[in-house]
């Protein structure tokens, strides 16, 4: 881990209508103290002189979305309201602040921000950084401490809207220390994040150290496109404020945004390229979900799901009703998950979508052999590649920006991995095509968008057109920027070649791994091992090596069922010998309207914090949540199972599993479903 050598202080506060607590702990030594305004005391004084002193020596304030919520509250604290003496008023106006900034609608999300050059003293936002501002990412401190492994979890112990005893105060304080103490052990695990963002700013002379990764690689690439075309390249000033130039599409012909090397020889990649020509959007979202019945007829011979004859149905039905003139029949209901652009191609079904294409084998296990060989084929950098082959660029930013886009990839190569430059033109390069659909963004052009989505799918079923010709290939899978097949050894050269005419064609470059086998569930969720080395790729249900926004739950299970299918090791062998607690811990979530239930049986039921950690064991509760009514039914709870019909015990606090307590059956049987490829419980 990196070492910490600064004068960081970490803090965290708490906001209630007659108390406001700010604790605080110095990073490098652990020294902590809480600052308190409530009625038994007042710590205005001291608390300015603190940030004073934090000040005067260049310290910065760590926390954990403290940019959006903690030091906007600390800085109406210390300038709005800095001469009030009365305790009473200032909790009562903090109160009002602190509901403000909760309750603030989403287009309001950045009224109260205050922005870099105010601060009085710098911040440092983990919350950022960590990009868990995105709603897909979002993750609770609580979620992270249960991810981080801490001994204790706590959840917040009192209704923000309560008025505190004594008695209750004493309990926030410590519950304030504790995620004092939880945003010091996360500050840790991201200091190799900040140490990052300190070089490129020092290097940059520009603040990156509250950006998450996407917006770094934005930034940069908007700095080389104002030192090409000149400090209007990318925003323009209007009534004061900085707005980004951009190029906005009423209607997108989808025709024109294929390239012209786009030809196919398989009738249902020639149904789907003809579909696409004919299509002119106004939206980009859904072009390729939610299809509308008449939109799927095209496919109907492509598309063997259970849902078509339906269609088919009702299609003969309107013939029959126009030739007696009678009104058309009502459409049937078709699943939403099958109203998507699909074909059948060799028995494999081909989903397009605007997050790549898929497809796959389902539930199968592959083996390299003597004769036989498993190709993994990537195209390298896909989304750049595309627009810099094709000279594809955002409309505004004319066509100087794949010249600047072609100058980062190429020095991209010149700087060792691992280096804050080689990070930086990743980011920079891989950034854009996802902030050319962001309606903020001074990259936004939605065509730009569809010409890299669409001709990017289409590029990589016509590499599997050309590979389909080689005697003996089955397709594995394709997924978003590659292909994976099975192939007879002595047909390499034929690959090679249908490789690089692609290559010539499309003007993008392949990569290629061999695998010694594939273990796949579907395109998402699989399990591949090198051929030239010990090392395993795992992919969805069977990672365990995760990213802190994701479930971090009974890891054992994807341990377990890997060890069996790279080494056949035996399962239920491995998990009750398995000797790191920590892997059999779970963890529920539940929101505030709701709460969680413990059911002993016999009537007996016990209430636990919302977010709680647990092992499956051979006694104790089955847990449910308990939600508020729906408006059809309102006087009934709604009572969802956790783990359904098993029994847990509860370790917010954690000192270990009790080894005759713990029930093993669960863990074997949730990893027997991964290798067995048994569906999962929801």
């Amino acid at each position: 881990m990196t070492a910490i050598t600064t004068n960081d202080v970490a803090y965290d506060i708490e906001v209630y209508p007659n108390v406001f607590t700010c604790a605080v702990q110095m990073i490098s030594n652990g020294k902590s103290k809480v600052f308190e305004i409530s009625p038994r005391r007042n710590d205005m004084g001291p608390f300015k002189a603190f940030i004073e002193r934090l000040r005067t020596r260049g310290a910065r304030m760590v926390g954990y979305n403290n940019y959006g919520y903690d030091y906007p509250v600390i800085h109406h604290l210390l300038t709005e309201l800095e001469d009030v003496r009365d305790a009473e008023t200032i909790n009562r106006k903090l109160f009002e602040k602190s509901k403000s900034i909760i309750e603030a609608p989403h287009f309001k999300r950045f009224a109260h921000v205050i922005w870099d050059s105010q601060h009085i003293v710098p911040q440092i936002d983990l919350y950022k950084i960590h990009h868990f501002d995105n709603q897909a990412k979002a993750t609770s401190l609580k979620v992270l401490e249960f991810n981080m492994r801490l001994d204790d979890i706590r959840d917040l112990p009192f209704s923000p809207e309560t008025e505190l005893t004594n008695e209750q105060i004493e309990e926030l304080v410590v519950y304030n220390r504790h995620d004092v103490h939880a945003t010091v052990e996360f500050y840790k695990h991201t200091l190799p994040m900040i140490r990052f963002r300190e070089s490129l700013s020092a290097k940059y002379d520009r603040n990156f150290l509250n950006h998450n990764d996407t917006k770094i690689g934005k930034d940069y690439f908007v700095m080389e496109l104002e030192r090409h075309l000149g400090k209007q390249a990318c925003y323009t000033r209007e009534g004061g404020q900085r707005k980004p130039r951009q190029t906005k599409r009423d209607r997108i012909a989808l025709n024109d945004v294929i390239f012209d090397y786009v030809k196919f020889e398989t009738t249902p990649f020639q149904a789907v390229e003809r579909w696409l020509r004919e299509q002119v959007i106004t939206e980009t979202k859904g072009v390729f979900s939610d299809l509308t019945l008449d939109q799927m007829l095209p496919f109907l011979d492509y598309s063997p799901v259970s849902d078509l004859p339906k269609v088919q149905t009702w299609m003969a039905n309107i013939e029959e009703s126009l030739v007696f003139g009678e009104e058309w029949p009502a459409p049937p209901k078709v699943r939403k998950d099958l109203r998507r652009l699909s074909v059948y191609n060799d028995g494999v079904e081909w989903v397009f979508g605007t997050g790549g294409i898929h497809a796959s084998i389902h539930n199968t296990r592959v083996e390299a052999t003597d004769d036989r060989m498993i190709m993994d084929v990537d195209v390298t950098s896909m989304y750049p590649s595309i627009a810099i082959a094709n000279r594809v660029f955002p409309n505004h930013l004319s066509d100087r920006f794949v010249d600047i886009y072609q100058d980062m990839k190429t020095q991209r190569v010149k700087y060792p991995k691992g280096t804050p430059e080689n990070a930086m033109l990743k980011l920079a390069l891989n950034g854009v095509y996802g902030d050319s659909n962001n309606k903020f963004s001074p990259f936004y052009d939605p065509q730009y968008t569809m010409s890299i989505t669409v001709n990017g799918q289409l590029s990589l079923c016509m590499l599997y057109e050309g590979l389909r010709k080689i005697e003996g290939l089955d397709l594995i899978q394709a997924n978003t920027d590659g292909l994976t097949f099975s192939v007879d050894r002595d047909r390499y050269d034929e690959v090679k070649e249908v490789m690089g005419e692609w290559e010539s064609v499309t003007g993008m470059d392949l990569e290629e791994a061999q695998y010694e086998f594939m273990h796949i569930r579907d395109c998402n969720n699989y399990v591949a091992g090198y051929a030239d080395s010990d090392k395993v790729k795992r992919k969805g249900a069977y990672e365990y090596d995760i990213g802190w926004h994701q479930n971090h739950s009974a890891l054992v299970v994807q341990k377990a069922a890997c060890a069996n299918i790279v080494d056949g090791t035996d399962i239920r062998d491995f998990i009750e010998c398995h000797d790191n607690d920590w892997d059999f811990l779970l963890r529920t979530k539940v929101p505030r309207s709701s709460y969680l239930e413990g059911d002993w049986g016999l009537g007996l039921t016990e209430t636990f914090q919302n977010i709680s950690r647990y092992y499956i064991a051979n006694d104790g509760p089955e847990l449910f949540k308990v939600m508020p009514p729906l408006p059809k039914n309102p006087d009934k709870w709604r009572r969802m199972a956790v783990n359904k019909g098993w029994k847990v015990h509860i370790c917010n606090h954690f000192t270990g599993i009790d080894p005759e307590r713990i029930n093993y059956d669960w863990y074997v049987a949730e990893a027997e479903k991964l290798v067995n490829f048994a569906e999962r419980e929801e």
